[in-house]
């Protein structure tokens, strides 16, 4: 009885992770940046950037009209990347963080540009 009741509890357990959508960081799909914001928030540059496909939102972020950069070590080329590709018509791909929102939206952790 008792090994029953161990291999029903590890089934819900394993089907309750299995339909968890996102449980960790993850790349968005290939897109299309549309603009690319910056400004100053609490002294540190904040970097927003739109784009024409839906908003990949593991967090479950509150506003989830576009993604945000807040990390000093990668906001200005998170801008100079967002900028670069609109300007090249090239599209792009952000980690986005699953756990964390930057001013109520998605936040990007890391971005690439598919040239």
């Amino acid at each position: 009885m008792r090994v029953r009741m161990q291999t029903a509890l590890l089934a819900m357990l394993i089907g309750g992770v299995a339909a968890q959508p996102a449980w960790c960081d993850q790349w968005t799909p290939a897109l299309t940046p549309t603009s690319a914001q910056a400004e100053n928030f609490n002294g540190a540059l904040s970097v927003y950037v739109s784009t024409t496909q839906p908003v990949l939102n593991p967090a479950n972020c509150p506003a989830a009209d576009g993604w945000i950069a807040i990390d000093p070590v990668i906001s200005k080329e998170a801008l100079a990347m967002a900028l670069t590709a609109i300007a090249a018509n090239h599209q792009v791909q952000f980690y986005v963080s699953s756990t964390q929102c930057a001013r109520s939206r998605p936040m990007i952790l890391s971005f690439q540009i598919n040239w």
